[in-house]
């Protein structure tokens, strides 16, 4: 076989190489969308030992705030009770989920209600503050190992209510589209 013709085979082999492993990444791709589709649905009905202790008495969640400084939700000296909006900075849901949010801190009844913003996330990435500064409550740029164990923050995105006597009351799990939505809503805006 002259080199020439070698040539022309590498350059035919190499291109159906790159043909085939484009094929291949794609369909990958197709299936993995799939997949996180299934997996945000079976996020709504996720089981109990993954969700806020509902109904327990915790200790004040505590953190960080934007400016590196402690900060601690506390409970007995304000009688509001709070939702905190939990989030990490590489979830998609959450990134779909932050205009509602969003919308929902602009409609809070601050009188009745106190609102906070809580970052987890086991990467260490870096808190989004445009996205934080977009919103008005409490930031807590990263949320303390221990708190984050204590209130079970697995899951994001998912919005929590803490009383004022520091039960948790109710839970909001996934992107709160539809009915979710306008149960937060109602719920903030009292």
């Amino acid at each position: 076989m002259s080199p020439r013709v070698r040539a022309r085979v590498g350059l035919g082999a190499a291109m159906a190489l790159v043909i085939c492993t484009a094929i291949a990444l794609g369909v990958a791709n197709v299936l993995l969308v799939g997949q996180n589709r299934t997996l945000r649905r079976q996020l709504v009905h996720a089981s109990a030992s993954v969700l806020p202790p509902t109904g327990s008495r915790e200790p004040s969640l505590k953190g960080f705030a934007t400016d590196g400084k402690p900060i601690s939700l506390g409970f007995n000296f304000d009688s509001r009770p709070i939702f905190v909006f939990v989030y990490s900075p590489g979830c998609l849901g959450c990134i779909e989920a932050w205009p509602r949010w969003q919308s929902i801190a602009r409609m809070a009844n601050r009188k009745h209600f106190r609102l906070a913003f809580a970052r987890i996330d086991a990467l260490g990435a870096k808190p989004l503050p445009t996205q934080l500064d977009s919103v008005d409550g409490i930031k807590i740029a990263e949320v303390d190992p221990a708190s984050a164990f204590d209130y079970n923050l697995l899951l994001t995105p998912e919005v929590f209510e803490i009383l004022p006597s520091g039960i948790v009351g109710r839970y909001w799990l996934g992107e709160l589209a539809g009915p979710d939505f306008s149960k937060l809503a109602a719920a903030v805006s009292q």
